[in-house]
């Protein structure tokens, strides 16, 4: 873990941003016509109205908010299976090329990132979609999506690159056979401005020796390879608190 540090973020804090979470997930889970999805949608919007930002905290310690949050934290754990779903479909769609044999790996990458996102956006507060192309969300998801394949049997190591003071996180997998893989769950952040995301993976999962390949595939520029390319084995120990801000560390804490 990292450093222990005092929690200095209001309740207010912790409530809005997990409803906010909580509302994107099932807005996509209302989208794939999910049972009882569009009353759930519904809810977290109504929801998502009272916690706003500038919400008191006697407003958000009502009954209804303390109940509604509650019936939405279950129906996301009843729904597990199908958030499992729409992560695979969501990658396979997107990739227009074979990964045979290891198709159940890139699977399993698109579910550890989708929970890796799930779980900082619940506590940071920052909007999914925009996790994906923010410079500097590497770092917390590098993490975050580790720890989701370590719980799945995948093992990883660390992919730093480093320059000038910029710098990019990704992992490679350690222990298959024959070959390694690249994981990049922040990769979208190098895609041109004006990029329709939607058309490309959430996750580039792809081996090691046709890694860059892929990233022209996916139209990011040539100048930027390198970031991939000269990365290195990080060979810091992968607690070093610094590293950590305070929503990484509550992500942790929750599931450790």
């Amino acid at each position: 873990m990292g450093k222990e540090q005092k929690d200095w973020w209001p309740k207010q804090y912790h409530t809005t941003t997990e409803v906010r979470a909580l509302r994107y997930e099932v807005e996509l889970l209302r989208d794939s016509d999910a049972v009882c999805a569009l009353g759930m949608g519904a809810l977290a919007a109504t929801l998502h109205e009272i916690c706003g930002p500038d919400a008191t905290i006697e407003e958000l310690e009502t009954d209804f908010v303390t109940e509604s949050l509650q019936v939405l934290r279950e129906y996301m754990g009843e729904t597990e299976e199908l958030f499992v779903i729409a992560s695979i479909e969501q990658g396979e769609r997107t990739r227009p090329y074979s990964l045979h044999p290891y198709e159940e790996l890139a699977r399993v990458a698109d579910v550890a990132a989708a929970h890796a996102y799930f779980a900082f956006a619940r506590e940071s507060g920052a909007s999914q979609d925009g996790l994906r192309q923010q410079p500097g969300a590497c770092n917390p998801i590098f993490y975050l999506t580790q720890h989701e394949l370590r719980k799945r049997g995948i093992e990883t190591e660390h992919m730093w690159w480093f320059s000038a003071g910029n710098n990019h996180h990704y992992l490679r997998t350690v222990g298959l056979p024959d070959e390694t893989f690249d994981i990049d769950p922040t990769w979208q952040q190098y895609l041109p401005d004006g990029t329709d995301y939607t058309l490309h993976p959430h996750v580039l999962v792809a081996p090691t020796s046709r890694f860059v390949d892929t990233l022209t595939i996916h139209g990011v520029p040539q100048t930027i390879h390198h970031t991939w390319t000269e990365a290195k084995p990080d060979m810091r120990e992968s607690t070093n608190w610094w590293g950590w801000d305070r929503a990484l560390e509550a992500a942790f804490e929750k599931d450790p």
